[in-house]
């Protein structure tokens, strides 16, 4: 027998009568009670890290998380610079095989031992040589050994790697209760003390700033290390929310004060325009990009007429004004034109030039239109979705026939590692440099996913990694950059801007002050007004 859905209580009648958004202005009418101006301030991530053990931590959450708890040789700040972490100074010497880092004195671990030079050796030797193997080590592959000169710990390396200083945040220091030495791989349900700018947090279970469980979990709490440098910023408190639109319920019933970069663009932009009430936004722009891969290796895609038809038959403008809602700029290469070694090689929209090149390529249409077909991997995300969506619908106007393949995320990354796809799209996060051209272009690098393989790139990157000279090293990088935008092995999409949501209660941060990359050291600025 039915039920006449005007007697259900208010709460589902309105879910069926006004879908999601009314489920979320039901959540937003009860205001939410005052917290102590001391309490922890409450931020969602979008999915817990896999691990906080930095020796492993590879994926966005584990890597930003860990740069709150452990330190590097150096760090980069919210504007990609390099910063001292562990070393004070660095310097190159023998043209660039050996890397001089200082270490200043001072520090303490969060077990409140001193961390020194001797320390640091130690520390980077079970990186680059311990056992098991550290994958973050795979990223320093020419670094071969590590020596100790008075308070310097010297790097040295099989041939030079200008970039060295920069990705050495990636080598973090930290203890393993019970191990001889620093950095040692730890045992399930080991202790292990860290050493950046928080701590974890003082708690029943947790009383001394140690981290109990490298395992992921629901949420996180953290604060300033007393001995640090960041002594009296906020506490904070972070919840990992995989739902999105659980996230949303947790940000408008108060369960949360913030969220950034955790929504999908049409949710980002109701809240920026006011539909969950006086919530704050803040926006600017960064240098996280999302990109086609292309597997050249493939019989259909080794034509780079099909390659360039595809980009050719992506109207990015109009999926940027219209469907991002300006939450993102377009990407004409893979390093965005606000870091140093940027440039851009424009590719314009031209559905009629890309059925010009399909025809050449011998791809005509057949009876149904249709010319071929193609499959397209993504990750199973609303924004991955969206985008699938949408180039189905671009491709399709050529001919080309799209089979989207939406996977969860350990899945699609285990696929394309394998290079098991025609075509999927990602986002390189934390794209900060030139190196980020060497790891998918260099045909000798095992990140180049999409089986790329030219000398002439080889060289063009060989040399800038052995030019000391900043300008010329730049030179080479935009003319690898140039040839790229020609062999389109990837096609840059778009650039995203790094979006922080508030409740008004909470403050202390500007636009400007937000990471490029969308690091969280930052949101340690935060507090709360009242």
């Amino acid at each position: 027998m039915g039920v006449n859905p005007a007697k259900r209580p208010t709460p589902y009648y309105l879910i069926k009568k006004g879908g999601l958004w009314a489920i979320l202005l039901l959540s937003a009418c009860s205001r939410p009670q005052a917290k102590p101006l001391d309490a922890p301030i409450t931020l969602i991530l979008d999915h817990e890290p896999a691990t906080l053990n930095p020796r492993r931590s590879l994926e966005a959450v584990g890597q930003r998380l860990g740069a709150l708890l452990f330190e590097g040789l150096t760090r980069l700040d919210a504007d990609l610079k390099i910063q001292p972490g562990l070393a004070t100074s660095w310097k190159s010497e023998a043209s660039g095989l050996r890397w001089r880092f200082h270490i200043g004195p001072g520090r303490l671990d969060h077990h409140g031992r001193p961390i020194t030079a001797h320390d640091v050796l130690e520390c980077l030797e079970n990186y680059r040589a311990g056992t098991p193997s550290a994958p973050v080590a795979a990223g320093f592959s020419r670094w071969k050994s590590t020596e100790l000169e008075g308070n310097d710990v010297i790097l040295g390396m099989e041939s030079p790697d200008p970039y060295l200083p920069r990705n050495a945040f990636l080598l973090r220091f930290f203890r393993v209760e019970g191990a001889a030495q620093p950095c040692s791989e730890p045992a399930a349900g080991a202790v292990v003390w860290g050493s950046g700018p928080y701590r974890m947090a003082t708690a029943p279970e947790n009383k001394d700033g140690a981290i109990r469980t490298l395992a992921p979990t629901d949420a996180v709490e953290v604060e300033p290390d007393p001995s640090g440098p960041w002594k009296g910023r906020a506490k904070l408190h972070f919840r990992f929310v995989r739902d999105e639109n659980a996230r949303a319920l947790t940000l408008l019933r108060g369960e949360a004060d913030g969220i950034q970069n955790g929504f999908s663009l049409s949710k980002s932009a109701w809240f920026k325009k006011g539909g969950g009430g006086d919530f704050k936004t803040f926006e600017r722009e960064g240098v996280n990009v999302s990109y086609l891969a292309f597997n050249v290796r493939d019989a259909l895609l080794s034509d780079v007429r099909v390659r360039r038809a595809l980009a050719l038959a992506i109207d990015r403008p109009a999926i940027i004004q219209y469907k991002q809602f300006g939450f993102t700029s377009l990407a004409d290469s893979l390093l965005s034109p606000l870091l140093a070694e940027g440039s851009s090689f424009p590719t314009a929209y031209s559905p009629a030039e890309a059925e010009k090149l399909l025809d050449e390529a011998g791809h005509p249409r057949g009876k149904d239109g249709t010319r071929f077909k193609l499959t397209y991997k993504t990750a199973s995300s609303n924004v991955g979705a969206e985008t699938a969506l949408l180039l189905r619908e671009m491709w399709g106007t050529i001919g080309v026939r799209l089979e989207i393949q939406a996977q969860e995320q350990a899945v699609f990354f285990a696929s394309i590692k394998k290079g098991a796809f025609q075509v999927f799209s990602s986002r390189w996060i934390g794209a900060s440099d030139g190196s980020l051209l060497l790891t998918a272009l260099h045909s000798h690098q095992p990140r180049n996913r999409t089986g790329y393989s030219d000398p002439a790139m080889d060289r063009l990157l060989d040399g800038a990694l052995n030019e000391p000279d900043p300008g010329k090293r730049r030179e080479l990088l935009i003319q690898a950059q140039a040839k790229m935008a020609v062999d389109l092995p990837y096609f840059p999409l778009w650039f995203w801007n790094n979006s922080l949501i508030l409740r008004p209660e909470v403050g202390g941060v500007e636009a400007r002050e937000l990471s490029l990359s969308g690091a969280l050291e930052p949101l340690s600025l935060l507090r709360r007004t009242r």
